[in-house]
């Protein structure tokens, strides 16, 4: 983990964030990944080699959940690695209210 963040606001509603590296992504996919993969192949897309990956997670009594962002480092800063997790962590606070009245939402 790059970088954390907890949000939370109390022991019954628990919310954070953190920033994580991802070397090779969908390299050794399975299930659905795989079709994506072969997808990815067949229209020429490359992924790139590292991307980062901001997750949100909120658990609320029982229910967890995640969401996931992946970007190319290069997206948030031309800089240094560390120049660019702290730019993704950035954006994640910028966002974090957003997501979070978006998992509050409660479903069917």
């Amino acid at each position: 983990m790059l970088a954390y963040r907890d949000l939370s606001q109390s022991a019954e509603n628990l919310f954070c964030f953190d920033v994580t590296e991802l070397r090779g992504y969908m390299r050794k996919s399975t299930a659905w990944r795989q079709q994506a993969q072969e997808w990815l192949q067949a229209e020429k897309i490359r992924l790139p080699a590292r991307v980062l990956v901001v997750r949100f997670a909120r658990l609320e009594r029982a229910y967890w959940t995640e969401i996931f962002y992946y970007f190319e480092p290069r997206e948030f800063s031309s800089g240094s690695p560390g120049q660019q997790v702290q730019a993704a962590a950035q954006w994640a606070e910028e966002l974090a209210p957003v997501v979070r009245a978006g998992v509050e939402i409660r479903g069917p």
